[in-house]
């Protein structure tokens, strides 16, 4: 990790549905904030209708880019697949 200070915006307008926000930084990990077991199967719910920004962090150990799984649906059976292969829900475009 350099040294000093870093700084980076989330770009809520990218074209990317991932921003690396610890390349940004120049960071190899963010330390203990909290943490979801990577075999545990996780569902994000916005309640309201105003836009819902989440920011994953995570990594004790050097990321391997492209590893997360996604489903279209909580009923969805499987391994999941890429999140680049679910298609956003109506509305969220």
């Amino acid at each position: 990790m350099e040294s000093g200070t870093s700084f980076a915006s989330l770009d809520l307008d990218g074209e990317d549905r991932f921003q690396r926000l610890r390349a940004e930084l120049g960071v190899s990990t963010f330390g203990d904030l909290a943490r979801v077991a990577p075999d545990l199967r996780r569902r994000l719910s916005n309640r309201t209708s105003e836009p819902l920004f989440v920011l994953a962090m995570g990594g004790a150990n050097q990321h391997e880019g492209r590893d997360g799984r996604a489903y279209a649906s909580w009923d969805e059976q499987g391994e999941g697949r890429a999140p680049a292969d679910v298609p956003l829900r109506e509305g969220l475009a």
